[in-house]
Parts: C-alpha cells; sequence; structure tokens
C-alpha cells in the first residue's frame, strides 16, 4: 500500500497526520532540500494541511492520549 492509498483510506485525523507525518520526514531523511510544499504535491493536499499534521503528529508522539479528542480539540490544547 502506498502513502497516498494509505492517506485516501484513513478517515480518523490522528492517523492521518501520522501517515503524512511519516511520509514527509522520510522523504525529508533521503533529501535534505526536500520541503513541505514538495510533500503537499505529492500527496495532493494543501501546504497547510502538511504543516498542520506534522505539528499534530509530533504532538501525539509525545502525548498519544490526544487521539482521543476531537482534531480542533487537539489542535487548541497544542498551541497553548
Amino acid at each position: 500500500m502506498t502513502f497516498l492509498e494509505a492517506l485516501a483510506n484513513e478517515k480518523r485525523w490522528h492517523r492521518r497526520a501520522l501517515i503524512i507525518n511519516l511520509y514527509h520526514k522520510s522523504h525529508v531523511l533521503k533529501k535534505k532540500k526536500w520541503t513541505m510544499r514538495a510533500s503537499a504535491k505529492k500527496l495532493n493536499i494543501s501546504l497547510g494541511q502538511v504543516s498542520e499534521a506534522v505539528k499534530l503528529a509530533q504532538a501525539l508522539i509525545e502525548n498519544p492520549s490526544l487521539k482521543s479528542l476531537r482534531r480542533d480539540e487537539a489542535l487548541r490544547s497544542i498551541k497553548k
């Protein structure tokens, strides 16, 4: 299964964030000049969605209990 397929099939916000983050971080490791804009283009999503997903994924790694919140609640809690 490709990242695009995994992203298309996943409905839960926390798993989508982790998929986007994994895709982006794996490409950054391969190509040092890889950008969020490049990830957005390849995943057919907006730059803002990639940026938000990376922030959410990092917060989820540090605090897995965030996945019990709605996406907007999780975003608010990490912006504090």
